[in-house]
Formats: C-alpha cells, structure tokens, sequence
C-alpha cells in the first residue's frame, strides 16, 4: 500500500497481540490497521481491552474472513472506526485508513447488509424497564446518524443548527451511556427504544465516512 501511495508512512509492524501492545506503548500512531488473524475470527475481547487501554487510538479493522455474526456491530459498537475487507483493492483500504485516521468512520459497502443484521439481532423485544425515553426528534437523528451523515448533513434534513444537532448527540451519549455514533444507534436498539423499521430503507450510506 505504501507503494500505491508514497505519502503514507508504515511506522510499526508486529505480528502477536504482545509485539501490538509493546509498540503502542512506545508510540501512538495516527492510525492502526488491525488484522483480525491477530484478534482471532470470532473473539473481541482483546479490541475491547486495546480501547480500553488506548481509548483515542483510531483503529481500521481488517477483515481476514467472513465475519461472525455479531462481529461488524460489536467491533463498531467497541470503538473500532473502521472495518475493511482484506481482500478490497488496496486504493480503498487506503481511502478507508485516510478516512479513519482523521477521525471518521468508514465501512466498505460490502458489510453494510452484515452491520444491519448484527443490529437487527441485537434489538431486544421488550423494551427493559427504565430504559432512555427518546423524543421523535432524538429518533430522528439516530435514524440519519445511522444513515452515515455528519452533523451538517443532519442538521440541513430537519433544519436545525449543527449546534442544536451536536447538543442533542450529547443528550443522546449520555442517556443511552455510550460515547460513539455507532455505539448509540446499537445501544438504542438494544434497548428496544429503535427499531430497524425507524432507520429507513437506506440503513447507512454506503462506503460513507461520518464525523465523531
């Protein structure tokens, strides 16, 4: 990738979770293209573990296989940006690593389908009790958020502010206890208080980037 494109700049390279969580000791790089052979096919318990440890890392995940179900939602849900197939042409999963490393999210259209299932699964059919009551406003700006669009996009289609969109984001982090756009919409549907049929036909805009 690094010959596709000069500009780019492989700081690290390790091949064990061990050499992963030594160097990121050492550095912190503007963006870390994690394969999931270094992970395991199904377990996200050390992604989880690696956020936690590393809470502003930015991580492209690479998918070596097909994904387990639950893998896409739960990897976006952890923290992850990003997750690209290995097998996509090199100039995308450098689009995607650009994308990640200034801070937005990306996801190649072929696991769009997937993320939507591993949503669908994850909606609980009784709301617990307790649960975060959402405006219709709130709603549908989950709706739009799950659709990939930035805040001045959502701002434009219900005619706020991005001022007003980014204060209700916050309202919405804090009700639902999360602190990502994909981690709101997968909690929301957990909860019970969204269901698929609220996130529209087009549940996210394809190989789209959105702002955190």
């Amino acid at each position: 990738m690094v010959r596709v494109d000069p500009s780019l700049a492989v700081t690290s390279e390790c091949g064990s979770a061990g050499e992963l969580l030594s160097l990121l000791a050492r550095c912190q790089p503007d963006v870390l293209l994690l394969d999931q052979d270094l992970m395991g096919p199904t377990d996200l318990g050390f992604l989880q573990s690696l956020l936690s440890c590393h809470p502003r890392l930015r991580v492209l995940v690479l998918l070596t296989q097909e994904p387990a179900d639950g893998y896409v939602g739960g990897a976006g849900a952890i923290g992850a940006l990003g997750l690209v197939l290995r097998v996509a042409q090199p100039s995308l999963i450098i689009k995607a690593l650009r994308a990640v490393a200034s801070g937005h999210r990306w996801l190649q259209r072929e696991l769009t389908d997937r993320l939507v299932q591993d949503y669908a699964r994850a909606v609980s059919p009784i709301p617990p009790a307790g649960g975060p009551r959402l405006s219709r406003r709130q709603r549908e700006i989950l709706a739009l958020l799950s659709q990939g669009l930035p805040n001045r996009d959502i701002s434009k289609r219900l005619y706020i502010s991005e001022k007003t969109v980014k204060a209700h984001l916050t309202a919405l982090f804090r009700g639902l206890g999360v602190s990502s756009r994909t981690g709101a919409v997968c909690s929301a549907l957990q909860l019970g208080v969204l269901s698929i049929k609220d996130l529209g036909s087009s549940p996210l805009e394809r190989g789209a980037t959105t702002r955190a």
